[in-house]
């Protein structure tokens, strides 16, 4: 099979594909361990809450960079736009790309992919029922490109990889007050028994930012915490680049996200019950709800200019 790839698909299937001498085998414990050690950090925090503490990657992701902005975007109504309409589209054109026989090109797998998601009644399909041209078809230009550049970087796809695409993950702890939650946007392989094989894969969009390393390792937590053997590799696949970025799952990387998890449900908890959120100034001030009112915000956008 390696034969018939080009080397920039043989590298990426090199970077996603472990060795299987080099597969851990996990103790029958690690899940109810796991579990245990969040609720000991965090069940006496959620106990003081009204209702449920959910974890996601974003919420993982808006309490490690400004929490203001975080309280700010939490408290604003959510509204779907062209960016994450495309975003969609591009996911659902590759789970299509995965999943039908033949060699379908990638105009054809995003115009059917927006017509499978115009049938939702909500979310998503809302936005693309009424976007009418140019922005649709902008919309369309641009999805074919990505996944166009999916299709030409990733290695081909075979049944026996065992792929599932969009694959949601749900961790109810303490008593169900504390919810992790996430979704893979693409798996390979299965355990074996104890033995570690599945890979999980986040596709991206843009350049490789330190918080992405941080998604995957919480990736390879709630793993564990659901089927008791994490993956055996986490890794962001970059749509425009081809690059692979991927960490090999190790008690290293499963401390590192349990800290994380723990960490952000203090904070989380905390801003729930009224503490004042940390400013932590960055390139999301560009678009952050409240930067007009923001004067550590506007400094740093002035700085930055300068």
């Amino acid at each position: 099979m390696t034969s018939t790839l080009t080397s920039a698909q043989t590298e990426v299937l090199e970077r996603i594909r472990p060795p299987r001498d080099e597969r851990r085998t996990w103790p029958r414990h690690l899940r109810a361990e796991l579990r245990g050690r969040i609720e000991d950090e965090l069940g006496p925090l959620v106990d003081e809450l009204d209702d449920e503490l959910w974890i996601s990657k974003d919420a993982l992701g808006g309490v490690s960079g400004c929490e203001r902005r975080h309280v700010a975007e939490r408290s604003t109504p959510f509204e779907w736009t062209p960016p994450m309409a495309r975003g969609w589209i591009v996911h659902k054109s590759i789970e299509l790309s995965i999943h039908r026989r033949g060699e379908p090109t990638p105009l054809d797998l995003v115009e059917d992919a927006i017509a499978l998601l115009e049938g939702d009644d909500r979310g998503v399909g809302e936005l693309l029922r009424r976007t009418g041209d140019p922005v649709r078809t902008e919309l369309i230009a641009e999805a074919t490109t990505l996944v166009g550049r999916f299709l030409e970087g990733f290695p081909p796809i075979g049944r026996s990889w065992r792929p599932t695409c969009e694959s949601r993950r749900r961790v109810e702890l303490c008593d169900d007050q504390l919810v992790l939650t996430g979704r893979f946007d693409l798996t390979l392989g299965l355990p074996e028994g104890d033995i570690s094989g599945r890979v999980v894969i986040d596709l991206k969009t843009g350049g490789l930012r330190p918080q992405h390393r941080e998604e995957l390792r919480y990736y390879a937590l709630l793993e564990a915490l659901v089927n008791g053997v994490p993956p055996a590799r986490v890794a962001s696949f970059y749509l425009d680049s081809g690059r692979v970025d991927f960490d090999d799952v190790d008690d290293g990387v499963l401390e590192a996200a349990l800290r994380q998890v723990v960490g952000a449900g203090r904070r989380l908890v905390a801003l729930r019950q009224g503490a004042t959120p940390i400013e932590r100034p960055g390139p999301a001030c560009t678009w952050c709800p409240v930067q007009a009112d923001c004067d550590t915000g506007t400094a740093y956008l002035a700085e930055r200019d300068d």
